[in-house]
């Protein structure tokens, strides 16, 4: 056992450390981007081939997809239990198949594992120090680079590092601003300077020279080198008497095998056009598409993804030393940056580590002060206080070799357990001294005590354990969080077992201290016993009755159990919340940023504020981020209160939501008017892992987006005449503004103009085109080819845009129809079909009631077989996951009962015990009512672990009872005599639990809130079910023992009368 200590020190260590277990969640999400295409062309040609080519995979479940601009989103849910890397290359063959089909400008499809919990396991907010605008001031794009060029590179190299990920900022990009008037004016096209610049801009190899030594390559070095040589570019050749030098016309001569002098081209009184003389070459920023603030100030931030097998607390302290050393050792980090640590995810396991810690001292405390108050001996409480860090430890060192690691649930598995983990070795060491002090030697007590209890103490663990066990096969993403917990407990009992069963009675033995001595217990446990005896022999008196008092409030219970309210996963205040900003479609960043401002002035003046990060718009040269990409009209903020505070976040979120309504009221600016605003508590830390937060979720597919809205509208009507519904909205997005260009194509045609020159002229004059790279010292900067800013702004502008064919001017207007209209800004498809969703929350009625109402209405409605509404994924996997914790349930009760037979070898006795097991329903409706805790996966998976707990006070019992039957005791008096003998080890056992679950309970630590229900339901049932398990079973035994008698005797009398 000494060994066994040290090799559980030395095991936590090295045992893998973090937040969440690791989830193998069942979705991929294929990434396609199509840059500059619309939403509807998105759809057709990227969205629905990837779909249709995906939809035969093996275990699919759904298929989800979203077109937005310039990007496709294809979402493959599979069924739990899949084996995501087949199903992955499953994918990827698929999607290889039809790539060819994909449009020529379309990039790569990219496929991406879908995992809720993987977050960064640190996040750093980098700003400059000193006022904006200062000389000594770094400016942002001088922190990207130091970020982007020195910094990550470092980072990525320390051990336990997988990838740093850096966002914001703006990187640098070389501006080539075409002035329309001089193009016209040198009669120039538009795709000629982007092709000029392209076809300048090269080093290519030629092959190689021999020489009579020496073997010498010839390369041709065009590259460009600064910004100078971009300028220098020649564009146009003029020749004032005869013409212009015509690039591309010379090209399709010599491909006709038509070769000219240069002199029958230009002459000498010939006019070089460069870049330089119709546009302006700067060396800029790309485009803001987004901004980033942390606290106010604008920064950008540095994500630290840590290695699959990696220790969190260890990585980071090693990322957290690199940076000192790169700080204080070296110039990588300059003075004028400052780096922030805004998340350090090894701080809440360091915390909740603690907190484990922290209540197995404290049980351990508690269960020695509950055994010396009992038993009166300093010796015997420590040696059962000795079995707590000997089974902790052994269960670590077994999630050790089960891959298992410290995480939140595994740690609250171990918190769990430790208010059990006594049970075996009190009921042990009460039983020894019972011998003792009937005069017996300390080793022969030791063995004739341990011996008789062991059947007891053995079947008391098989139940416990035949009750995790069952956990690990819960559907979903329950079943995926409870097996660390399953795990951990089984280990931590089949220690505590085999400690009780050697290691206690052994410690027993040794010489010292003071023996228990259960004769001078003290006054109070000889007047409980005198109390309880005499309240259990009148209740033997009415066993009938007291029977039926315990169905009927069992009943009772179980109709209020029904009227709590449900949800998947407990809900913790975190002390985070979230705000999102939307204004109408096509809003101008700026003007959503000026929007965001008023918020975030607000959060600065709130004195509990401890971080704010705000995010307006997206970059959208990630590819990663367009997965949750935010539109130029949209904004977030995500803020962390300081744990000091003395209101809840609820609380927060109304009174900052009562102060913008107030200023929304009196403003004069109309975005802010026009912004919906909606603030989100983060009390869910797996809310990732589902597709909506609301209570109510219900989905309407079809094909026509007019009957669908027509359906999305009478649905919302029907919702609002439902009692409790409140916030009630759909997320049919807002049509986007847009110019249409549409090629008229007999005038087109008849300028010998076709629909792509209309497309590129367009795309190069408005959005602009990257024509090359400028590439030194490994970096290569995009050479972006634009119209000038006040060329292009206006619609009068687009329609003027000028296109030239041969020596004629063509403006876009001639050729084109250019009209303003409305198009989508998404669209939203489920099993290959188009769908829109209708939320709404619930409040002051329960979420059950509320869903059979609405699922009877939708029942009623009669619908074209093209159309469907029907309740959300949330709602289907909410129900399964029920329906398989009620299995479990069962499954449990079934195991319990089957050890519990081959133990008694009876079928009947049992049985007996087994109503504990209802009684323990009564203990939990009325913890989980008084704590107004409601019923989800947690409170359901303390429900279930009661099962093979409360059994345990019953087993005791009945086998002592059954024990002084056989030594000749008479029925009432062995269940009298026993149940008084049996009563301090079933109260020790029981209060050193219930203290042992006491700090999970009250939330005590940090990261016990999430366990909290689970606690709460283990100590209602447990505390009800012990109290009453002293009355009901000595009833129910009397009375099925005097019905087994009535019926011998009565075969006895009448043998014919029991014949077949």
């Amino acid at each position: 056992y000494i060994t066994l200590l040290l090799s559980g020190l030395a095991v936590i260590f090295v045992i893998p450390q973090e937040l969440f277990p690791p989830v193998t969640f069942p979705q991929l999400t294929i990434v396609t981007p199509y840059p500059n295409a619309a939403p509807e062309e998105i759809e057709n040609l990227v969205t629905k081939l990837i779909e249709e080519s995906i939809a035969t995979v093996k275990n699919l479940k759904t298929i989800r997809s979203f077109s937005r601009e310039g990007l496709s989103l294809v979402i493959a849910e599979f069924y739990w239990g899949t084996d995501m890397n087949f199903a992955s290359l499953n994918l990827r063959e698929k999607i290889d198949l039809v790539k060819e089909r994909l449009p020529k400008d379309a990039e790569e499809p990219l496929v991406v594992k879908f995992n809720p919990f993987s977050k960064p396991i640190m996040v750093y907010s980098v700003v400059a120090k000193g006022k904006p605008g200062d000389a000594n001031t770094l400016s942002m794009s001088d922190i990207l680079k130091i970020a982007k060029e020195r910094l990550k590179d470092k980072l990525e190299k320390v051990p336990g590092v997988a990838s740093v990920s850096i966002s914001g900022g703006q990187e640098r990009e070389i501006h080539v601003d075409l002035n329309i008037d001089k193009l016209v004016s040198h009669k120039i096209n538009l795709l000629d300077v982007s092709q000029a610049l392209k076809d300048c801009n090269l080093n290519y190899p030629a092959g190689s020279v021999k020489e009579e030594f020496f073997e010498y390559l010839v390369r041709t070095m065009g590259e460009y080198q600064t910004t100078k040589d971009i300028e220098e570019t020649l564009v146009s050749i003029e020749n004032i008497k005869k013409g212009k030098y015509d690039r591309a016309a010379r090209k399709e001569n010599e491909k006709e095998g038509v070769m000219k002098e240069d002199s029958d081209i230009e002459d000498r009184s010939s006019q070089f056009v460069l870049v330089k003389d119709i546009a302006a070459v700067t060396d800029g920023l790309k485009e803001k598409n987004s901004y980033s603030r942390y606290l106010g100030k604008e920064n950008l931030s540095l994500s630290v993804q840590k290695q699959a097998a990696a220790n969190i607390i260890e990585t980071v302290d090693l990322v957290k030393s690199e940076l000192k050393r790169l700080k204080e050792e070296t110039n990588i980090i300059p003075d004028g940056m400052e780096m922030t640590l805004v998340y350090d995810e090894s701080t809440f396991i360091k915390s909740s580590i603690n907190g484990v810690v922290k209540s197995a001292w404290m049980g351990g405390m508690l269960a020695f002060v509950v055994l010396y108050l009992f038993l009166h001996s300093f010796k015997s409480s420590l040696i059962v206080a000795v079995s707590i860090p000997v089974s902790a430890l052994t269960a670590c060192i077994c999630m050790y070799f089960a891959g298992v690691s410290i995480n939140m649930m595994s740690l609250g598995g171990l918190a769990l357990g430790i208010g059990m983990l006594t049970d075996n070795a009190i009921v042990v060491v009460e039983n020894i001294a019972r011998h003792r002090t009937q005069g017996k030697r300390n080793d022969i007590s030791a063995i004739i005590g341990s011996e008789e209890v062991f059947a007891s103490v053995f079947s008391s663990t098989l139940t416990s354990i035949a009750v995790f066990l069952p956990l690990a096969f819960v559907y979903g993403i329950s079943g995926e969080l409870f097996k660390p917990i399953s795990f951990t407990i089984v280990f931590s009992l089949t220690a505590s077992l085999i400690s009780s069963l050697t290691l206690i009675p052994r410690l027993t033995i040794i010489q010292w201290g003071k023996t228990a001595s259960l004769d001078k217990s003290g006054v109070l446990m000889e007047w409980i016993k005198k109390i309880y005896g005499g309240i259990l022999d009148y209740s033997l008196k009415i066993p009938k009755t007291i029977l039926f008092f315990a169905l009927v409030i069992f009943i009772m219970s179980v109709f209020v159990m029904m009227s709590f309210e449900s949800e998947i996963m407990p809900k913790v205040d975190q002390g985070q919340f979230n705000v999102k900003i939307t204004l109408p479609t096509g809003t101008i960043l700026e003007k959503t940023n000026e929007v965001a401002g008023v918020i975030e002035d607000e959060l600065l003046k709130n004195p509990d504020l401890e971080t704010l990060t705000l995010s307006v718009g997206s970059d959208k040269s990630s590819g990663k981020a367009s997965l949750n990409s935010l539109g130029s009209h949209e904004a977030q903020l995500i803020i962390t209160l300081k744990k000091e505070r003395k209101v809840s976040t609820n609380e927060t979120i109304t009174k900052l939501q009562n102060t913008v309504n107030e200023i929304r009221k009196n403003t004069e600016s109309t975005a802010l008017k026009m912004s919906e605003i909606v603030y989100t508590p983060n009390d869910n830390p797996f809310a990732g892992a589902f597709e909506s937060s609301s209570p109510i979720s219900i989905n309407i597919t079809g094909r026509d987006l007019n009957k669908l809205q027509e359906l999305v509208k009478k649905t919302e009507e029907y919702l609002s005449t439902v009692k409790g519904t409140i916030n009630i909205r759909n997320d049919i997005p807002s049509k986007s503004p847009e110019y249409r260009i549409n090629p008229l194509r007999e005038k087109a045609s008849i300028n010998g103009i076709t629909a792509s020159d209309v497309a590129q002229t367009s795309l190069i004059a408005l959005k602009g085109s990257v024509a090359t790279k400028l590439k030194k010292g490994g970096v290569e900067t995009d050479v972006l080819v634009r119209v000038r800013k006040e060329d292009r702004q206006t619609f009068e502008g687009i329609t003027n845009m000028p296109i030239f064919v041969e020596d004629k001017i063509v403006p876009i207007k001639e050729v084109a129809d250019v009209k303003q209209g409305r198009g989508p800004s998404e669209i939203k498809r489920l099993d290959q079909v188009r769908i829109f969703h209708v939320y709404a929350d619930l409040k002051g009625r329960v979420e059950s009631e509320a869903t059979k109402e609405i699922e009877s209405w939708m029942k009623a409605q009669k619908m074209d077989e093209n159309y469907f509404i029907g309740f959300g994924q949330e709602y289907e996997d909410k129900n399964k996951s029920s329906i398989s914790l009620l299995i479990v349930f069962f499954v449990s009760i079934l195991l319990v009962y089957m050890v519990m037979a081959a133990q008694f070898e009876s079928l009947w006795q049992p049985f007996i015990i087994m109503m504990t097991v209802p009684l323990s329903v009564i203990g939990v409706a009325l913890a989980l009512h008084v704590t107004n805790t409601t019923l989800n996966a947690m409170s359901m998976l303390g429900l279930i672990m009661l099962c093979g707990i409360v059994v345990n006070n019953g087993i005791i019992l009945l086998q002592f009872i059954n024990d002084l039957r056989e030594e000749g005791y008479p029925l009432k008096e062995s269940i009298i005599t026993g149940a008084k003998i049996r009563l301090r080890p079933i109260l020790m056992t029981t209060a050193t639990a219930l203290l042992g679950l006491l700090p999970l309970a009250l939330k005590m630590e940090e990261g016990s809130e999430f366990q909290a229900p689970m606690a709460i339901a283990v100590i209602g049932g447990l505390f009800i079910s012990t109290l009453l398990t002293l009355f009901i079973i000595p009833a129910f035994y009397l009375v099925s023992e005097q019905f087994m008698l009535s019926f011998k005797q009565n075969r006895v009398r009448n043998p014919e009368y029991f014949k077949e």
